[in-house]
């Protein structure tokens, strides 16, 4: 369809005067000064859900998979995450850059690629844990990774390889920290502020204009 119609999931800045989108059918390159949107530099028409950049590559999360564009070869590469039971756990959800690894959030798995040498690990307490990960954020402060999922929103720290699981969310599909370094979660169940010993709830309230017009957030 036309540039304009597609629905867009992800985005960054990318360049210089750039917004890089990823959309129900592939790349989308916007020049936000020209007011213009121009051609990325591969043919890619995937469903793309996440999108992060390292150094050297662009990394894309889809729904058919995980690819690595490399900037300067100008060669996308899809990448293995394995091993893979069905078919559905290449639904790539959720990506995140962190201290040289490309964390990668999936249907029913949570794992990382070094940057390195661009080998997968698998991330988990016990086996089949993960139902899905739907988003990843770095939480710089309390040098943890939060992974939202199906039901509930995890802390992840690296340096332990360890996890605390919090319980009584409903699906968490962004993730953000505000001026105060609390959790702000979007949910298909309104907006949640995590304070860690506290928990606070908007929803839509049509006798209220100031609240929630939707209660699925799809981004915060």
């Amino acid at each position: 369809g036309n540039a304009e119609n597609r629905m867009v999931n992800c985005g960054l800045f990318y360049r210089n005067d750039f917004l890089l989108m990823g959309t129900e059918e592939g790349l989308l390159l916007y020049n936000y000064k020209s007011d213009k949107y121009v051609h990325f530099e591969v043919n890619f028409t995937a469903d793309v859900k996440a999108i992060v950049h390292s150094a050297n590559d662009l990394w894309i999360g889809c729904t058919d998979g995980l690819y690595r564009y490399n900037f300067a070869k100008k060669k996308l590469t899809k990448m293995s995450i394995s091993p893979v039971n069905e078919a559905k756990q290449q639904m790539v959800y959720a990506l995140l850059e962190d201290h040289g690894f490309i964390y990668v959030g999936t249907f029913g798995r949570f794992g990382r690629f070094s940057l390195n040498d661009y080998h997968y690990q698998q991330i988990e307490n016990s086996p089949g844990e993960w139902r899905m990960v739907n988003s990843l954020l770095k939480d710089e402060s309390r040098n943890c990774i939060w992974l939202g999922g199906g039901n509930s929103l995890t802390k992840y720290i690296p340096s332990s390889n360890s996890f605390e699981t919090i319980t009584g969310f409903p699906v968490v599909k962004s993730m953000g920290l505000d001026c105060d370094n609390d959790l702000v979660l979007g949910t298909d169940n309104g907006l949640y502020l995590y304070k860690g010993n506290e928990t606070k709830h908007f929803a839509h309230n049509a006798q209220k204009l100031n609240s929630l017009a939707n209660n699925i957030v799809w981004s915060v």
